[in-house]
């Protein structure tokens, strides 16, 4: 009856599929979990996707700045929020706030989340986060990549997404998956990708004669990569954390950092060699001073730029 009634008044199509999904729920398991809500306060996101939880939740579950979320068969790692303002919610202990790319990743679709409930459950390790570098992060399901792209090491991203993460083809990103044990215990698993765009148009997919490739939301990663990430060798569309290299992304540019050291040095030396014969410095303190003038000025135009990138 609620369903013909949602339908006759042309409720929300995900309103409906969320009360179709009850028919077959077992009375005994219905409302396990923490019911979800769209993320409201992304302050101490920095760049990460999120899911805002209850301090005291928190800590009853052991969960530190990283979470795995289990959405039926389906988990993936995410930040962990707990800000002051969600204690004050009345529900705050049974329900949490989710990211919409979380939910997209865990398959809960549109911006609404009717009904939907996770489980959280901590994480052995999270994604790095430097103070001063807070790359964007982005949450996709993984699938085979086409057969003009199985190389190792490399995984492919909808061009889109890898203007988005402030990076280009060629360069370096570190995806992060999240692994259950025969324990059910999760470990996080990590290993960096070249990226690229693809050479295909589209894909085969089973159940599906032919599909957009690559598409905004997956990354296409070859079998070795995935068993590397410790996803087995059949499992599609498991959701990853994607991140750009900050150590692969500063390698890459050494060479250009080492030109600006080397300038740095040259034109400090010229400038400490006036003043030393004002003030009657020797040359050992006027080298050792430039170096280390010079060191600080490449350190900043280096945060700069990397910063400038991602």
């Amino acid at each position: 009856m609620l369903i013909d009634g949602a339908g006759q008044f042309k409720l929300p199509l995900n309103y409906i599929s969320f009360l179709k999904s009850l028919e077959n729920e077992p009375v005994a398991s219905f409302r396990k979990g923490m019911l979800v809500f769209p993320s409201q306060d992304r302050q101490n996101a920095r760049g990460s996707n999120i899911i805002i939880v209850d301090k005291k939740v928190a800590q009853e579950k052991e969960l530190k700045d990283f979470a795995i979320a289990l959405y039926g068969n389906k988990f993936c790692l995410a930040k962990v929020s707990f800000p002051d303002s969600f204690e004050r919610r009345s529900d705050s202990k049974g329900v949490c706030e989710m990211d919409q790319s979380i939910r997209q990743a865990l398959g809960m679709p549109g911006r609404e989340c009717y009904g939907a409930n996770v489980s959280l459950h901590p994480a052995d390790r999270g994604t790095p986060n430097y103070w001063i570098f807070q790359p964007r992060s982005l949450i996709l399901q993984t699938y085979r990549s086409s057969t003009f792209d199985s190389e190792k090491n490399i995984c492919v991203l909808h061009p889109h997404n890898i203007r988005l993460l402030g990076i280009e083809e060629g360069e370096y990103v570190k995806v992060f998956a999240s692994v259950r044990n025969d324990g059910n215990k999760y470990k996080v698993q990590s290993h960096s990708f070249r990226v690229f765009s693809g050479v295909a148009d589209e894909i085969t997919r089973e159940g599906i004669d032919r599909e957009e490739y690559p598409r905004h939301d997956k990354v296409y990663i070859d079998l070795d990569g995935r068993l590397k990430l410790g996803i087995g060798k059949d499992d599609y569309d498991v959701p990853v954390i994607i991140k750009p290299s900050i150590r692969r992304l500063m390698m890459s540019r050494s060479l250009l950092y080492g030109v600006m050291l080397f300038l740095s040095i040259d034109a400090i030396i010229l400038l400490f060699s006036e003043i030393g014969q004002i003030f009657n410095l020797n040359n050992s303190f006027q080298l050792g001073i430039s170096i280390f003038i010079a060191v600080i000025i490449v350190i900043i135009l280096c945060i700069t730029d990397i910063r400038g990138k991602i």
